[in-house]
């Protein structure tokens, strides 16, 4: 890897694994949707998604977008058909957009959702090969139950939590896992249900 190569591609971030049918899948649903949005005219989507549907390795995928979904992006990007999106065996969480429910994908890059912000009853979060990041301990809670479905599929997501609630783990993990740190306080009146996939990857949630 030359000193010119961006740090996230290349064999030492694994961009020579072969990528499969639903990698490919989820970038064209991402381009999909950025052009739904007019982030990209038509001709950009037309050369990404052909480039996407004949990607090869990861470093094929990546540079397809690198410049829509920013790390540390503000607000979540929602998958313009993710309510049919599978991988072998594994159905995603459902993504499908409403006033009960914050959807946030991490695709090769970040998603962050933190400060004053309401927060519903349920929310989805996808990290594949990338993160996603939940801070609740400045949210105004719609419910004192919040559900978190979430799918870390070689990516991570991060969720803090205020003192006062109660982790429930729920989660199925095969080669990663759930990670609870921090003491709570001795009053707990709220709760968090987390509970999903971690599958070479992994979901930490901090209470403090």
């Amino acid at each position: 890897m030359s000193a010119l190569e961006p740090s996230d591609v290349g064999p030492r971030a694994g961009g020579d694994r072969p990528v499969d049918q639903g990698d490919r899948d989820l970038v064209v649903d991402l381009l999909d949707t950025a052009y739904a949005d007019g982030r990209i005219d038509g001709p950009d989507h037309r050369d990404r998604r052909r480039a996407a549907l004949s990607a090869q390795v990861l470093d094929d995928l990546i540079p397809l977008t690198r410049d829509l979904v920013a790390a540390g992006a503000a607000h979540p990007i929602r998958p313009a058909s993710s309510t049919g999106l599978t991988l072998p065996g594994l159905a995603l969480p459902d993504m499908s957009a409403s006033g009960d429910r914050v959807v946030l994908v991490g695709v090769f890059a970040g998603s962050v959702r933190r400060g004053r912000w309401r927060a519903p009853g349920q929310i989805s979060a996808v990290a594949v090969f990338g993160g996603v990041e939940i801070d609740l301990r400045q949210a105004d809670w719609s419910s004192p139950v919040i559900e978190t479905t979430v799918l870390a599929l070689f990516g991570g997501i991060d969720i803090k939590a205020p003192p006062d609630v109660e982790i429930d783990n729920q989660t199925i993990s095969f080669f990663g896992g759930v990670d609870v740190k921090g003491v709570g306080s001795d009053r707990r009146t709220r709760r968090l249900v987390v509970k999903g996939l971690c599958c070479f990857g992994g979901v930490t949630v901090n209470v403090k």
